[in-house]
């Protein structure tokens, strides 16, 4: 049962980072995901979220 569930959880991930990956082509199309990604990151650490998006 608990394997179904690590598959169930990973499937979640793909299916919020693809939604992501979306939003960001829709919105920025002309910026690299992974510089978005690294600008959140490191907004959250530096408000004190130490890195929790």
């Amino acid at each position: 049962m608990k394997e179904g569930k690590k598959l169930t959880g990973l499937q979640e991930i793909r299916t919020a980072y693809n939604g992501l990956e979306t939003l960001y082509q829709t919105y920025l199309p002309k910026v690299d995901p992974i510089l978005v990604h690294d600008l959140l990151v490191r907004e959250n650490v530096f408000s004190g979220r130490n890195g929790k998006i």
